[in-house]
C-alpha cells in the first residue's frame, strides 16, 4: 500500500530526513510511522543513511512511489565508494552519529540554521567530515542543539525536525561566531567537494583520482595536524568523530599543505621529525608515496635490534607500503622463518 500523502525528496536530502518528513506529513511519530509501514525492518537503531539494507530501500521505493535509484541516492552509498572502505566500524570522511539503541551519542549530524528555517530538510553533504560551512549562507555548520548541546536525533522529535528532541527548543538559533574565517573554510572545503563530484582533483598541476586524494589526505590528517586539533594526545579522535570546530581547524591545515605541495609537506615533516618509517603502517597512494620516499629512512625504534633490508620486518613494511596483501605476506614469511 502506498502512502496516502506522497512526498517528493529534496535535492541531496538524507534518507532519514525524508522518512521523518514523511512521518510528520502523515501526522505520526517516526517510530510509529515506520513500524506500521516497515514492520520487522530495523530502522532507528542503526545509521540508515550509511547502511540501510536493500529490503528497506525497496520498501520505501514502493511506498513512496519513487524510482529505486532515487531512494538509493538519498543514502551515503555513492559517497562511501569514493571516500574509502570502513575503518574500525566507521566510514572514512563520513561523520559518525554514535548509534546506541535509538539514541545518538556523537555529533555527526550537522546542519545550517539558516537552511533549516527555509526548509526542514537535512542534506547528505552535512554528514561529510570535510563539509563545515554552508555554501549558500556562508556560515559554519552546527553539530548540536544550540541550547543544550545535545547531538541531533531528528527521529526522536515527534512535532518537527526543526526542534531539539531533548529540550524542544528551535535548532535554528545561530551559535556563537567562530574565530575561523568562513571564506577560508569555504575555499578549503570546495577542493574536497569538487573532488567528490568530479571524481578527480589537481595537486601541484597533477591530476589524481578522487579516491587517491581522500586516501592520502586521511594519512596526512593522522600524522600532520595542529597540536590538539582533533583531540587530546592521550585520546586521539579521528576526523569522523571530531566536532565541527576541530574538523574545521584540520581542514584549513590540510589546505595549506596541499596548496604548497610538496614543499609544504616536506617542511611540516621536518618540523615533526617524520621519516619514511612514520608511514609504514599506511597504504600510500602514488601522489603521497613519492614524496614520502624523499624523507629520511629513519631508525628502528629504541631498544629494537637492527633489521636489514632482507629481514622479515623490512619485507613486511615494504609489502605494506606497496599496498599489497601484507597479512598474507606476513603468514608466508613467518612460515618460512619457522621452517627453514
Amino acid at each position: 500500500m502506498r502512502w496516502p500523502f506522497p512526498l517528493v525528496p529534496q535535492v541531496d536530502e538524507l534518507l532519514s530526513s525524508f522518512l521523518v518528513r514523511a512521518s510528520h506529513l502523515h501526522g505520526l511519530a517516526p517510530y510509529r510511522f515506520c513500524a506500521y509501514h516497515f514492520p520487522n525492518i530495523p530502522i532507528w537503531n542503526r545509521d540508515i543513511d550509511r547502511s540501510a539494507p536493500d529490503a528497506l530501500l525497496i520498501a520505501i521505493a514502493e511506498k513512496a512511489d519513487l524510482p529505486w535509484e532515487q531512494v538509493v541516492g538519498m543514502t551515503l552509498r555513492s559517497a562511501a565508494t569514493t571516500l574509502g572502505s570502513d575503518v574500525e566500524g566507521n566510514s572514512p570522511w563520513i561523520n559518525a552519529v554514535g548509534v546506541y539503541h535509538r539514541l545518538r551519542r556523537r555529533w555527526g549530524q550537522q546542519y545550517c540554521p539558516a537552511c533549516l528555517i527555509e526548509h526542514p530538510v537535512f542534506y547528505r553533504s552535512w554528514r561529510l567530515s570535510f563539509v563545515v560551512t554552508c555554501r549558500r549562507h556562508q556560515v559554519r555548520l552546527q553539530d548540536a542543539c544550540p541550547h543544550c548541546d545535545v547531538p541531533l536525533a531528528i527521529h526522536r522529535q515527534q512535532l518537527s525536525a526543526c526542534l531539539c528532541h531533548a529540550c524542544s527548543l528551535p535548532l535554528s538559533r545561530k551559535a556563537a561566531d567562530s574565530p575561523l574565517s568562513a571564506r577560508a573554510l569555504w575555499l578549503a572545503q570546495s577542493r574536497w567537494e569538487h573532488a567528490l563530484t568530479d571524481n578527480h582533483a589537481m595537486i601541484s598541476r597533477a591530476r589524481i583520482p578522487a579516491q587517491a586524494l581522500f586516501q592520502g589526505a586521511r594519512v596526512l590528517m593522522n600524522l600532520i595536524k595542529p597540536s590538539g586539533s582533533i583531540g587530546p594526545k592521550t585520546h586521539s579522535v579521528t576526523m569522523e568523530l571530531a566536532r565541527v570546530e576541530k574538523r574545521a581547524e584540520v581542514l584549513l591545515h590540510l589546505e595549506r599543505l596541499i596548496e604548497q605541495w610538496p614543499d609544504g609537506f616536506s617542511a611540516a615533516a621536518r618540523q615533526r621529525h617524520l621519516t619514511q618509517r612514520s608511514f609504514v603502517r599506511w597504504s600510500l597512494p602514488d601522489w603521497l608515496g613519492t614524496v614520502v620516499d624523499q624523507l629520511p629512512r629513519g631508525n628502528s625504534r629504541a631498544g629494537a635490534a637492527h633489521r636489514g633490508t632482507n629481514s622479515i620486518r623490512a619485507r613486511l613494511e615494504a609489502s605494506r607500503r606497496q599496498g599489497g596483501a601484507w597479512r598474507t605476506a606476513r603468514a608466508e614469511l613467518l612460515w618460512r622463518a619457522a621452517n627453514p
